[in-house]
């Protein structure tokens, strides 16, 4: 089981207030989640849900992932829990929102979820220690004109997924020259520049062969 808390010393004029808004943008533009936050009288309290129906609802995180952030001095409590999603985060109330660690459930949603918290401490660590200049802050959704589209059930999925979150089928193509992985609807591998597409022609007349043809349509030679 994973702790779902952690300590973090800010940098010199860093605030939590930045650090909050910080992972609002984090979990916005890089995984595709709404998220709303507001100042706490202990530090602050955001919450996250997810705009997409692949892991994310499988896993049980429909509702909201919950980020506290407790200040004391120079140093911030970053837990995350999850729970029901609240309006009244948008508008400045927390008092009635109950708190709850995140609990590691569910063999498929436990690593997930795992995976969630792994990636917000590591955004945090990076973004205090670079004083958040290497992060582009925002509390509103990103626009993911980038989404991969799934082949085989239409669902959107996040450029660096190699396999949909909601079907399993592979969202890259390989080359067949090499064997990278090819993004759909790519016509020549980035890897080696080989064509996507291997067009076969007739040995005798050079024609350009159907796939599963077995004699020339030009010359009438047998395709090897």
């Amino acid at each position: 089981m994973a702790d779902s808390s952690k300590v973090f010393r800010l940098a010199e004029g860093m605030t939590v207030v930045g650090v909050g808004e910080a992972i609002m943008g984090y979990l916005s533009s890089d995984h595709n989640m709404y998220a709303e936050g507001t100042t706490t009288p202990e530090g602050y309290f955001l919450q996250a849900k997810s705009q997409d129906s692949g892991w994310k609802k499988l896993a049980g995180m429909s509702k909201a992932t919950q980020v506290q952030i407790i200040a004391s001095g120079d140093l911030i409590t970053v837990s995350i829990g999850s729970g029901e999603w609240s309006d009244k985060v948008g508008a400045g109330v927390v008092g009635a929102i109950v708190f709850a660690p995140l609990m590691f459930t569910a063999a498929f949603g436990a690593w997930e979820q795992k995976k969630l918290v792994e990636q917000i401490f590591t955004f945090t660590q990076n973004y205090i220690a670079s004083g958040g200049k290497n992060v582009v802050v925002t509390s509103t959704p990103v626009d993911h004109g980038d989404l991969v589209e799934c082949p085989a059930c239409k669902a959107k999925n996040t450029p660096d997924k190699k396999f949909c979150g909601e079907c399993g089928a592979p969202l890259a193509a390989k080359c067949p020259s090499c064997g990278a992985s090819v993004p759909f609807g790519t016509k020549f591998c980035g890897e080696c520049g080989s064509p996507m597409v291997i067009k076969k022609v007739c040995a005798g007349c050079g024609a350009e062969l159907s796939e599963g043809t077995k004699f020339c349509g030009e010359c009438g030679k047998p395709v090897a």
